[in-house]
């Protein structure tokens, strides 16, 4: 097994392309970072616009760690505010004086919102009435 280190392009095949970025890259990889081994969608890849390269260097600031847990929070994820006095973790994202973001691994399913990778997005309600009419809450 090799050893990971943090922020890490992880290879996986020897196949190289010229994305249109400007840069060579592996075809297939993920990245390594805080300990955890993130995929990429298949479809991003395909599309050659962004290098692995290129694409970890827009995505790593937009990862964020866990309130309560410390594990990554990445764009797209579900997320609940939590109460808290403090925090440990350095990446935590206060969302509102006192209040952080927490994963689903740590309050399960009961989500309050995204992470977007630049702020919290508060889940809205949606109730569609029998004339079709959206209303949000």
């Amino acid at each position: 097994m090799t050893a990971r280190y943090d922020d890490e392009i992880v290879p996986e095949s020897d196949e190289t392309a010229l994305y249109a970025c400007g840069h060579t890259g592996c075809i297939h990889y993920s990245f390594f970072y805080l300990g955890f081994q993130f995929g990429v969608d298949p479809e991003k890849i395909e599309k050659r616009d962004l290098c692995p390269a290129c694409i970890w260097k827009r995505m790593r600031p937009k990862i964020i760690l866990c309130a309560t847990c410390g594990l990554p929070i990445l764009p797209g994820n579900q997320v609940k505010k939590v109460q808290l006095d403090a925090v440990t973790f350095q990446h935590a994202f206060e969302a509102s004086k006192g209040e952080y973001l927490a994963c689903t691994r740590c309050v399960g399913m009961c989500f309050t919102g995204h992470w977007t990778g630049e702020r919290y997005r508060e889940l809205q309600l949606v109730n569609v009435t029998s004339d079709g009419t959206h209303i949000l809450h």
